[in-house]
């Protein structure tokens, strides 16, 4: 239920009943009726907005289900954080760096010269 409120979408109720105009619910439609048209898998991606500045990247595939009218639907996702939430990481694994035995300081240790 958590995901589907993310999502724009009621928990438990079929894409056309759900009151979401847009987003990811119109982008699962979309996929739904392009498997049905073609009896193959659609393969699905979104970007939504999250909390603070977050981005939720979603990934699935839509699935039509041999003998009958219906899409069966996969998805995964993942929560990036925003800009001012990963300047924040940023800062603080920094820090720790530079706070560490046998380190050298450096202003930021994800920098090129810290790869590898």
């Amino acid at each position: 239920p958590a995901v589907a409120t993310a999502f724009g979408i009621d928990s438990g109720a079929g894409l056309a009943d759900s009151p979401a105009s847009g987003g990811l619910a119109a982008t699962l439609r979309a996929a739904c009726a392009a498997g049905l048209a073609d009896r193959q898998p659609v393969p699905i991606e979104a970007r939504l907005p999250g909390a603070v500045g977050a981005t939720i990247l979603v990934r699935g595939v839509a699935l039509p289900l041999a003998g009958t009218d219906a899409v069966q639907i996969v998805l995964s996702w993942r929560e990036g954080l925003g800009r001012a939430a990963t300047a924040r990481l940023r800062a603080e694994i920094g820090m720790i760096w530079a706070e560490t035995p046998g380190k050298t300081a450096r202003s930021d240790p994800f920098s090129a010269e810290c790869a590898g």
